[in-house]
């Protein structure tokens, strides 16, 4: 009998290797746009690295593939409200103990060195806020990246309540707040400063970007997708067109959603579906920058901002070559923090708090 070819391949484990590689390039795009808003903001200016002012598009592709993987490693726990502990513990080992680490290493230098990002609020709760991921109104934590963070929280949090919950709870209630994101667009593209912050973050433009990124793990785990090479040009098409235009330090949430997040999740879906079809991928490179693409993305900024600062004490020029040296180092640093620290401390906390039960059935789950 011939086979199928309208179904879709079957993941061999929960662990798609091209995808965890795109997580490497979208971190090295916030990496070269944080390297280009620094060299401007310290320097005055940043010579040929200007190019890379679209880089904070790196955000978008991180949050379609964040929403991709929860669905590929969690769906089967949807609907077990057993799994919820195990979800919710496994995300908060994953994201707390290698931000707390960075976090103090800022802490602890803002305070040596009376640098700050934002000085005027370091105070106890501008600090527990910012080791708690609580969002900030109108400034940014301790680690500026990691307001990204809270967003990843707020949609692990969505996620458990389809876990912990039954489908005719979780269902309307979820459709609700994507529903509520979708109005929240709409406002905040006529009149960007109408929303009250809490209303404004809960109901994030962000929160479309995870949706799409689930609702493609689940369109392409149950069925074929005719050209998806074709899609990615598409995506990569689109990508290109939107950066070519973007003229913003940092892109409005709704313009960004609508410029990155679509063509990332075409880009998203193209790579998904090569993974599947074609799980063996070799490129140490790529792999390694994936794993390490959360440590770099904490740690990247505080090592730009001391290197540039030492640069202009030593009157060197930002020329391109400089700030590549700067990136690099930047990128790395978090490649270290990943090998000494960020993963043998996840390793260890997974296993000693949130191992999964051993069964003949188990596969091999790797988290965000």
């Amino acid at each position: 009998m011939p086979p199928d070819r309208d179904r879709p391949p079957t993941p061999r484990n929960q662990r798609l290797e091209r995808l965890n590689a795109l997580r490497g390039p979208a971190a090295l795009l916030v990496v070269l746009y944080h390297v280009r808003q620094i060299a401007l903001r310290d320097l005055g200016s940043a010579g040929t690295f200007e190019f890379w002012r679209f880089g904070h598009a790196g955000v978008d592709l991180f949050f379609v593939i964040s929403g991709f993987v929860i669905y590929l490693v969690h769906r089967h726990d949807i609907g077990q409200p057993a799994a919820t502990r195990r979800f919710l513990t496994r995300r908060f080992i994953r994201v707390y103990p290698p931000l707390w680490i960075v976090t103090t290493g800022v802490l602890i230098g803002a305070l040596i060195t009376a640098h700050a990002v934002h000085a005027e609020k370091m105070n106890s709760w501008f600090i527990l806020r910012s080791y708690l991921l609580w969002p900030i109104n109108g400034a940014l934590p301790l680690v500026p990246p990691a307001w990204t963070l809270s967003h990843e929280l707020k949609f692990y949090i969505l996620f458990a309540l389809a876990i912990a919950l039954p489908s005719r709870v979780w269902k309307p209630l979820l459709a609700t707040v994507f529903a509520a994101s979708v109005v929240a667009c709409v406002v905040e593209t006529v009149a960007p400063t109408a929303l009250p912050f809490a209303i404004s973050f809960l109901f994030s433009p962000y929160n479309l970007e995870f949706v799409v990124g689930s609702a493609i793990a689940a369109f392409v785990l149950t069925r074929a997708v005719a050209v998806p090479a074709t899609w990615g040009a598409i995506g990569l098409v689109m990508w290109a067109i939107a950066a070519a235009h973007d003229q913003s330090l940092v892109a409005p949430d709704v313009a960004e959603v609508f410029s990155y997040g679509l063509p990332s999740a075409l880009i998203v879906l193209a790579v998904a579906v090569q993974d599947l079809r074609r799980p063996s991928f070799h490129a140490p490179l790529l792999r390694l920058l994936g794993d390490a693409s959360y440590a770099i993305y904490l740690v990247h900024l505080p090592v730009i901002i001391v290197s540039i600062r030492l640069g202009k004490q030593m009157h060197i020029e930002p020329d391109t070559g400089t700030l590549l040296v700067i990136a690099l180092i930047a990128t790395a640093a978090g490649v270290l923090f990943h090998i000494v620290l960020e993963r043998p401390v996840t390793r260890y906390l997974t296993g000693r708090f949130a191992a999964k039960p051993r069964t003949s059935a188990t596969l091999v789950a790797v988290g965000k």
